[in-house]
């Protein structure tokens, strides 16, 4: 017998399911670059003198080293909490029918 996709003898090297170095392997659903997406650039909100970063890990080591902590933009837990309970009053006082005029 031989492989499908090699066509080598099964007896030989290394061949078989999973093992054939042409037979396609499992890989990750998806794969999270570390590149920046408008490519490297002097980040001037890192101190007072602008710093070159070339990827989002250098970028967040030299946030590190300044003492800083990189946000990624992501609102606190307590802009959450606020936004659910201003709608939860919201819904509430529409249940009620109390006279408060409130567009969702």
């Amino acid at each position: 017998m031989t492989c499908d996709r090699c066509y080598q003898p099964l007896s030989v090297g290394e061949h078989g399911h999973m093992v054939c170095p042409y037979e396609p392997r499992r890989s990750a659903l998806h794969v999270i670059s570390d590149e920046l997406p408008n490519g490297p650039y002097f980040c001037e909100t890192l101190g007072h003198d602008p710093v070159w970063v070339t990827s989002k890990s250098h970028l967040r080591r030299e946030a590190a080293a300044r003492g800083l902590e990189c946000v990624g933009g992501r609102k606190p837990d307590s802009y959450y909490a606020t936004q659910r309970r201003q709608l939860d009053e919201k819904r509430r006082d529409l249940k009620l029918g109390n006279d408060v005029a409130v567009s969702l």
